[in-house]
């Protein structure tokens, strides 16, 4: 596991120096040839591998669920990064990569653990109620 983290890493730095080669393109035409570059890759793998065709359809949900991550997640990150690229370089689009997912799980924290409390304290609540605890009453 150790060995394909440090290939993972290496590939970031691999990835700023080959990206160079793209400086003249725009962003967005960078951003698409990628995206089309690796579904031309993982498509033939998925339908040898998933053989999609022997399971169930997935739902509405799901089906839309993975459109917004491809869209959100991927498209426009992409389109972000090289942005960042074009306009401010190699090295602080590499700073992007390296920040960015301290962001997302910062902000994710800030999300949920304000739901999480509010939910413990709803279920600590309900299962009083089931047990037949009533509420402390705060005038008392």
């Amino acid at each position: 596991m150790a060995a394909v983290l440090i290939a993972a890493s290496a590939m970031y730095a691999v990835g700023g120096i080959y990206a160079k080669r793209f400086s003249g393109f725009p962003p967005l035409i960078i951003a698409a040839a990628i995206m089309l570059s690796g579904a031309v890759v993982a498509l033939p793998l998925a339908l040898i591998v998933d053989q999609p065709w022997l399971l169930p359809m997935p739902s509405l949900k799901a089906i839309v669920a993975v459109v917004l991550i491809g869209v959100f997640g991927s498209a426009l990150a992409a389109i972000t990064y090289f942005r960042v690229f074009t306009v401010s370089g190699a090295t602080n689009a590499m700073l992007v990569t390296l920040l960015l997912p301290k962001g997302i799980i910062g902000t994710f924290n800030a999300w949920y653990e304000p739901w999480k409390a509010k939910r413990m304290s709803a279920n600590a609540t309900s299962a009083a109620r089931e047990d037949g605890v009533s509420e402390p009453n705060p005038a008392e």
